[in-house]
């Protein structure tokens, strides 16, 4: 089956946040208020979001929270979710773990793009 990658747009705040909850090691971080958190925090940095959800058919694979963060003062660039340097990925605990590594890959190969 096909894997499709979909920028995170408000359309999927329902789906991403149920996705969040109902998942056993998703927690605020990873929830879409957390965005929107994350994208306000204007003092420091101009925020850009660059969040994804992986769908095969209808069923989620993947969200991936991720904002880039331009810091005012020196210019520089961070991507980041909540202060790591690293995109914080859940996927579908119902994968196989062969299934899942394959899911990550593609994660971080859209992550390089």
């Amino acid at each position: 089956m096909k894997i499709t990658t979909v920028p995170y747009e408000e359309k999927y705040e329902d789906v991403w946040n149920e996705f969040v909850y109902n998942h056993p090691l998703g927690w605020f971080w990873h929830t879409s208020y957390r965005l929107k958190n994350a994208l306000g925090n204007t003092f420091k940095y101009y925020s850009e979001n660059h969040s994804f959800l992986m769908f095969e058919n209808k069923r989620v694979l993947a969200i991936v929270p991720l904002t880039l963060h331009k810091n005012k003062e020196n210019g520089k660039w961070l991507a980041h979710y909540s202060e790591s340097g690293i995109p914080c990925p859940l996927t579908d605990p119902g994968l196989s773990e062969k299934r899942k590594e394959r899911v990550l890959r593609k994660v971080f190969r859209y992550v390089d793009e």
